[in-house]
C-alpha cells in the first residue's frame, strides 16, 4: 500500500521501492540496494538521485565511506509539500501571464474571406495601428478618437503610432469633435503631419472609421467594450475614401 501511495505523488515505482528499503534500514549503500532488490546498479543511482532531488534521503560520510539513510519522514514530506506548493504557486503566476498575452493577441472571426476580421478590446486597436504602419501611407479618419484613447490611452497612443509615424513621414486627416483638442500630445494641428476638421455637431461619438491604403477598420464601443471590424480590400477603402474627401471638403469650407 505504501508503495502505491508514493506512486500518487509521482514518486515512480523503481524510486518507491528503494526508498522504501532504505526506511527499513538504519543506514545502507548502493550495493546493498542492488543486491537486495535485485535492480541494476544505473538504475538504483538514478532512483537516489530523484530521491535525493526531493529531500527523501541524505548521506553521510564514515570513515572513507559514503552511506545513505532515509530523512525523518515527517520533515521530509512537509518539505516536499512545501516545495510542490511554491510550484505550483509559480505555474500559478505564469498561468496569469499567459492569460495576460492570450488576451492581446488578434482573434479573428469565423468568416473563411481573408479581408475580414474581427477583434474586441485593446488586441483590435493594437493589430489596426500595426497594419496601418506596415502600409506606410496618409490616414483618414472619422468619428470620435475618444473610442480609440478609451482602450490605449495618449501616452501609449503616441508612442505606438505617432511616434513611429513622424519617421514615415505620412499626414494624419481627422474628421471628429473638438474634444480631440484636450489631449496635449495628439490634438496638436501640425502642419501636414496631423490636420482635424470638425463636426457642426458636439458631443462623442459612439464609434470610429479608420482609412490606410486597402485597410478599413470600423471601432464600435458600448459600454467598456470595444468591438473592432477590419476590411483589407481596396475597393472597398477607395470608396469609404472617396466619402471622407468629400465630407472634408464640406467642412473646410
Amino acid at each position: 500500500m505504501l508503495e502505491k501511495h508514493l506512486q500518487k505523488l509521482n514518486i515512480s515505482k523503481k524510486d518507491a521501492e528503494v526508498y522504501i528499503f532504505c526506511l527499513k534500514q538504519v543506514q545502507t549503500n548502493p550495493t546493498n540496494i542492488v543486491r537486495s532488490l535485485h535492480i541494476p546498479r544505473s538504475t538504483v543511482y538514478t532512483c537516489l538521485e530523484h530521491l535525493e532531488k526531493n529531500d527523501l534521503i541524505g548521506y553521510r560520510i564514515k570513515g572513507r565511506r559514503k552511506y545513505l539513510f532515509a530523512l525523518s519522514p515527517k520533515k521530509a514530506f512537509a518539505h516536499f509539500i512545501r516545495k510542490k506548493k511554491e510550484k505550483i504557486r509559480g505555474e500559478e503566476k505564469n498561468i496569469q501571464k499567459i492569460l495576460k498575452d492570450i488576451q492581446l493577441l488578434p482573434r479573428k472571426s469565423v468568416s473563411q474571406s481573408e479581408s475580414f476580421s474581427y477583434f474586441e478590446d485593446k488586441a483590435g486597436i493594437l493589430y489596426v495601428i500595426d497594419k496601418i504602419l506596415k502600409e506606410k501611407k496618409d490616414i483618414f479618419w472619422i468619428g470620435s478618437l475618444s473610442v480609440l484613447l478609451s482602450e490605449i490611452g495618449e501616452d501609449e497612443l503616441y508612442k505606438k503610432m505617432t511616434l513611429n509615424r513622424l519617421k514615415q513621414n505620412t499626414t494624419s486627416y481627422a474628421i471628429t469633435d473638438r474634444n480631440i483638442l484636450s489631449n496635449k500630445k495628439i490634438g496638436e494641428q501640425i502642419g501636414t503631419f496631423r490636420q482635424y476638421a470638425f463636426l457642426k455637431k458636439e458631443g462623442d461619438s459612439p464609434g470610429l472609421m479608420v482609412i490606410c491604403g486597402s485597410l478599413t477598420a470600423i471601432f464600435s464601443k458600448k459600454g467598456k467594450r470595444v468591438k473592432v471590424i477590419v476590411i483589407e480590400d481596396t475597393l472597398i477603402s477607395q470608396m469609404m475614401l472617396f466619402i471622407f474627401q468629400n465630407l472634408w471638403d464640406s467642412l473646410k469650407k
